[in-house]
């Protein structure tokens, strides 16, 4: 909430020096690249780099999951291997524990 209503008043500062401009200059059109003046404003940075950073920690944690699931992935088709392999000589009770 707060960070919108950061926006919103840089949104209306803007458009007020821009209405002021126009007025001045008998009506001549004045543009702004608010997105460069967003670029370049503190607080948008600040949160860019807040973003980079929980997204690099977040992908190294999803990295190191990801890892573990494929380790499992890799025992169940050893264990399904195994099983199709030895079925034929394996007890009642081996099959279920496998």
């Amino acid at each position: 909430m707060y960070q919108r209503m950061k926006l919103a008043c840089l949104f209306l500062i803007v458009t007020a020096i821009t209405a002021n401009a126009v007025r001045a200059d008998e009506m001549k059109i004045a543009s702004v690249d608010v997105g460069k003046i967003f670029n370049e404003w503190k607080y948008a940075v600040k949160s860019r780099e807040k973003i980079e950073k929980s997204k690099d920690a977040l992908e190294s944690a999803n990295n190191d999951r990801l890892a573990v699931i494929n380790q499992y992935q890799m025992m169940l088709s050893k264990m399904q291997q195994q099983y199709q392999v030895n079925k034929a000589t394996m007890s009642q009770e081996d099959k279920a524990k496998l």
